[in-house]
């Protein structure tokens, strides 16, 4: 009996961790999307997961010799590994530790809150309690130990453990994957494709390029307003879909395209609202791990709004969060061109209109319009204006439309659902800002240009979260210009974010030259079939290139490469092989991006 008694105080613990660990390795691997690989790799990726908890638990038991500090240590850990497994079941993705750290500071709005709440569900939060709180039980007991001190072995053997996990490239293996998260954040790997010092200079000194305008370069728009609309959360695929009943998701859209210049394979730089503004509006790749607003904010860019500001446009940028914190937004582009950069607070919504029509993460969209179109108005018909402003009523997780307003799905069961009753929202209060505009007349004097700021996966991969994967759904975006005299066409040619403010401006600025650092083009003088860059700073942190139908990605964490052809195989089921040649082209690309990062971490 006491035999049996010693063997249950003394390796319970580390039992019950090696059957969570596996348990929860086998649940995500067979559970939908988990499987990342083939099966037999699949197999060995499994088999090494469990041969690091093995050496993990065997360290734990030798280091922890008192049976109270195991329970308790057990606890926390296997609470810990159900989070993060519980994470990677409903992302379909490991955690990331970047991920955590570049977000951490928004964790003070109740937005962050909703968005975290809103990805598990409620028995996921039943077995996190249980699962941490077995261990506890045994707390409650008498037993004994003696605390072994001392013994290098043990602590050689943990060291050893504890370099196996950071170094392991890629594992179904939640602790493993993010300790070397953790590792390759503060410790970037160095990439094959990396610049040297000397490229690095070298680039820094020919930032700055200037740009040729003329009235022989295309056509030139004489106009009085300018506003940028950025889509929230736009996924280009749901443009002319329809759900189950046969009801288009954006039908206004889908009108509006054949009214206006629609460029089919436009792209976002990134998988975030404030990286896809600033990629937009600053004309250079999003960095690949950084949040430029908050990380480097005083980086000395010519951004968009200085350009228009040249051209004689007051600037704002309206927000329909309440917050301009959020992110660093306010401050950021207040030092970089906007005149005046606005929230819709207490100064634009009533307390009625917040009680009624505030929901999700801002106000709703057609009482956006409405504000903003108003607020234009106080500043008298005359004034040339560049207004930027996104509407948020589809933002993640979809779940703050009412009930009343939910016409493509009624009783929503799943996010996919959500996101289809909320994109059909923005679709539909987008009528709004356009009788808005036609009600004051200036639909005759107006460019709208209508943008996605990233796009959103909806289990095209067995993915829904932005911060997984590099695949066309969360990049991919609308792009449409509307003005009375652009004739309507689709441009197909590819396009990206970072050709956005040299695209806009070749519109407006008749003669000329400008002194820019836009890493971009004008997509109306695009020559050849045209480039995009994709950075992906989480996940284990992709870089994406694409250059026509050609797409190449490098994954940093697994150093893997992959290559899909996307005039063959546009929605990226099956990986083809390139070149030696192709693929040195696109490293060199890759590069850019790295010069990219260095640029804006040093150029302040």
């Amino acid at each position: 009996m006491k035999v049996k008694r010693w063997i249950l105080f003394n390796f319970f613990p580390h039992i019950y961790l090696f059957l969570i660990f596996w348990g929860f390795i086998l649940r995500l691997h067979f559970s939908t999307g988990a499987q990342r690989i083939s099966w037999a790799e699949d197999f060995f990726l499994l088999s090494r997961g469990g041969l690091e908890q093995v050496l993990f638990v065997i360290a734990f038991n030798l280091i922890l010799r008192r049976v109270l500090k195991k329970e308790f240590v057990a606890s926390l850990l296997a609470f810990v590994y159900g989070v993060l497994s519980l994470y990677h079941l409903r992302a379909h993705g490991f955690m990331d530790f970047s991920l955590l750290l570049s977000n951490f500071a928004l964790v003070k709005h109740a937005e962050s809150w909703q968005v975290i709440g809103g990805m598990f569900k409620a028995k996921d939060w039943i077995s996190l309690v249980v699962i941490g709180a077995i261990p506890l039980l045994f707390l409650f007991r008498k037993a004994k130990s003696e605390l072994q001190r001392g013994i290098p072995k043990y602590y050689s053997l943990f060291s050893f453990f504890i370099v196996l996990i950071i170094f392991t490239p890629f594992s179904f293996n939640e602790f493993s994957h993010f300790a070397t998260s953790v590792y390759r954040n503060f410790v970037p790997e160095k990439l094959p494709f990396s610049p040297s010092e000397s490229e690095k200079k070298a680039y820094l000194s020919s930032l700055i390029r200037t740009e040729q305008f003329g009235s022989d370069k295309g056509q030139v728009l004489d106009v009085q307003r300018v506003f940028l609309i950025y889509l929230e959360s736009y996924n280009a695929n749901y443009l002319n879909k329809k759900n189950g009943a046969g009801k288009e998701y954006t039908p206004f859209f889908n009108k509006l395209v054949k009214e206006g210049v629609y460029f089919s394979n436009y792209y976002g730089s990134s998988m975030q609202t404030a990286k896809g503004q600033f990629a937009s509006l600053c004309g250079r790749v999003s960095h690949s791990r950084k949040k430029v607003m908050v990380d480097v904010p005083h980086v000395k860019l010519n951004c968009l709004p200085e350009h228009m500001k040249e051209l004689g446009f007051k600037t704002r940028f309206f927000r329909s969060f309440s917050d301009l914190s959020f992110d660093n937004t306010g401050p950021f582009w207040q030092e970089h061109g906007f005149d005046e950069v606005l929230a819709m607070n207490s100064r634009f919504i009533s307390k009625e209109e917040r009680q009624k029509y505030a929901w999700g993460w801002g106000i709703q969209d057609d009482l956006l319009y409405k504000k903003v179109m108003n607020y234009l108005d106080e500043q008298g018909k005359n004034e040339k204006s560049f207004s930027a402003f996104g509407p948020l009523s589809n933002h993640m997780k979809f779940r703050g439309a009412p009930a009343h307003l939910h016409f493509m799905h009624k009783n929503p069961k799943h996010i996919k659902e959500r996101f289809g009753n909320t994109i059909y929202l923005m679709d539909l209060f987008l009528k709004t800002f356009f009788e808005e505009l036609k009600n004051r007349g200036w639909d005759r004097d107006s460019l709208v240009i209508l943008q996605g700021d990233h796009g959103y996966p909806m289990g095209e991969h067995g993915n829904y979260a932005p911060e997984n994967g590099i695949f066309n759904e969360n990049f991919k975006v609308p792009l449409l210009f509307l003005h009375p005299s652009l004739a309507p066409r689709v441009i197909e040619q590819t396009g990206s974010q970072i050709d956005f403010p040299l695209t806009l401006l070749s519109l407006l600025k008749a003669k000329g030259s400008l002194e820019h650092s836009y890493q971009g083009q004008s997509l109306w003088k695009l020559q050849g079939e045209g480039s995009a860059y994709l950075v992906q700073p989480y996940d284990g942190r992709y870089l994406g290139y694409i250059k026509g139908h050609k797409k190449y990605s490098y994954h940093v964490s697994s150093r893997r490469r992959a290559y899909y052809d996307l005039s063959k195989d546009p929605l990226e089921q099956n990986k083809s092989e390139a070149s030696d040649e192709e693929w040195l082209d696109a490293e060199n690309h890759f590069k850019q991006i790295l010069l990219n990062d260095a640029m804006l971490d040093s150029h302040h």
